[in-house]
């Protein structure tokens, strides 16, 4: 199976691929440079919001995509 890649780390690798800095990144966005830093922190973790998410792709020409695809187990219940 396919290790799935945080959006941090897929924004990080876009960010490399377009010799893009966070710097550049947080003047694209008109926000201090601090807050592309926490807010990349967040895209590495549960908290980010498909709305963020969207708005730093767009400044760098990207579109979102999102694909939920079927577990080969089947269902799992939590309890």
């Amino acid at each position: 199976m396919d290790k799935i890649k945080t959006v941090g780390q897929q924004f990080r690798e876009i960010m490399a691929k377009n010799g893009k800095t966070q710097d550049e990144i947080a003047k694209m966005l008109e926000i201090d440079p601090r807050s592309v830093s926490q807010t990349f922190a967040s895209f590495d973790g549960e908290s980010c919001r498909v709305k963020t998410i969207k708005r730093y792709a767009d400044a760098l020409g990207y579109d979102v995509v999102i694909k939920i695809k079927r577990r080969n187990k089947g269902w799992s219940k939590k309890k």
